[in-house]
């Protein structure tokens, strides 16, 4: 993955196919970013979403954004290989940022176009009603001839 340019600089990230598939290869990075809307009802109610991917590009996700009011926590599961991105649900605060900051991902991940990025999410135990939106900001990548 040597000449592959992420759109932040970042380290390449890992890609569930074999590494020469961007060796040589010109990748275009148009900055796009998914937003969802995640809207507890009561207090330790349990959402699933999941967000279909466009399918003319891969999407490279390098930060994730939060504006919920309250805890919460979720687990993300990339939908087109079946992997899981953390090992349990993870509460927002520790992989969203601070509210002012966004969680620049140590290593970006890419997804394949025409997959899907699932959230299991929980509201907290103590909090009410919790409604917000979670942003995963990156770049679309078109693989250019």
């Amino acid at each position: 993955m040597s000449d592959r340019k992420t759109l932040f600089g970042l380290r390449d990230a890992f890609l569930p196919m074999a590494d020469n598939v961007w060796k040589n290869v010109k990748v275009l990075a148009v900055p796009y970013a998914y937003n969802v809307a995640l809207n507890f009802a009561a207090a330790g109610a349990i959402l699933t979403r999941t967000v279909a991917l466009l399918q003319d590009s891969y999407f490279e996700m390098v930060m994730i954004m939060d504006n919920h009011p309250n805890p919460w926590s979720f687990l993300l599961k990339d939908g087109s290989s079946g992997r899981e991105m953390m090992s349990d649900q993870t509460p927002n605060a520790n992989m969203t940022g601070t509210g002012s900051l966004p969680f620049i991902l140590p290593d970006s991940y890419i997804f394949r176009p025409t997959g899907n990025i699932v959230i299991n999410s929980t509201n907290g135990a103590t909090v009410g009603a919790n409604a917000g939106t979670i942003t995963f900001y990156g770049a679309r990548l078109f693989i250019q001839n």
